[in-house]
């Protein structure tokens, strides 16, 4: 598959991001140009993390995907693996757990804060957003 074909609804429905916003990511990423997987399979890196996002967007198989996209299923598989291994290393720490804000007497604290705004469910401690603001409906093929 060319991705340079693509019209740009059919890279949002494929990758959830437009073409703009995947270039975009490789470079904030820092992605390598190159992708190179442990068995010397190579990709550009927009492609490879086109080749991520297909497997994170989709509850398919890496069949479905080789066969929507041409790719084989050992390539989307190394290579999506490599990028993800990356992704890990490189920013695994802005996933650590922020000891300082979130121990258990500040959880109950923020639950109980929570809970006085009117939640019907007595365990939220934190919005995605970081805030207490409503949250859109999905749409369309969200």
């Amino acid at each position: 598959m060319d991705l340079d074909l693509l019209e740009e609804e059919e890279w949002r429905n494929m990758f959830r991001f437009t073409r703009t916003e995947i270039e975009e990511l490789v470079i904030a990423l820092q992605l390598p140009a190159i992708i190179r997987a442990d068995n010397h399979i190579i990709e550009d890196s927009r492609t490879g993390l086109c080749m991520l996002l297909a497997r994170l967007a989709y509850p398919n198989r890496l069949s479905n995907l080789a066969m929507k996209f041409g790719w084989s299923i050992e390539h989307i598989s190394r290579i999506s693996t490599t990028i993800q291994s990356f992704l890990h290393s490189k920013w695994k720490h802005l996933l650590e757990w922020d000891v300082i804000r979130l121990t258990p007497e500040k959880l109950a604290q923020y639950t109980h804060a929570i809970e006085r705004k009117g939640t019907p469910i007595g365990t939220v401690w934190g919005f995605i957003d970081r805030t207490i603001h409503a949250i859109a409906q999905p749409s369309h093929r969200q």
